[in-house]
């Protein structure tokens, strides 16, 4: 997600909770046009960033790229092969216990 995005994303929220950017403001501890730049994405201080996202109950994580890059990618189609293979050895193995409690033990 980019600042942009993000911005988006808590103005979204503070909307849906009906508040003000002054009453936003109010909670993050921060002055009115500290919370109106975090909200229209510009270049803001990480500490106004997380107060407005920890005021709407966010939180701001740091992750390195490369895994924030492989998180937006999904899971690749050997680990879905690794999944599906999983699911259906649980499955037979759930069948066996099953068919085992049938004969009595």
């Amino acid at each position: 997600m980019n600042q942009l995005e993000l911005a988006a994303a808590l103005d979204k929220e503070r909307a849906q909770r009906k508040w003000t950017r002054q009453e936003l403001a109010e909670k993050a501890g921060l002055s009115r046009s500290a919370v109106t730049d975090v909200l229209t994405g510009k270049d803001v201080r990480a500490s106004s960033l997380i107060a407005v996202a920890f005021a709407l109950e966010h939180a701001i994580l740091a992750v390195p790229t490369f895994a924030a890059r492989a998180i937006q990618a999904g899971p690749t189609a050997a680990e879905s092969r690794v999944q599906s293979v999983a699911a259906a050895a649980l499955e037979r193995a759930e069948n066996a216990r099953r068919a085992m409690e049938g004969k009595g033990g």
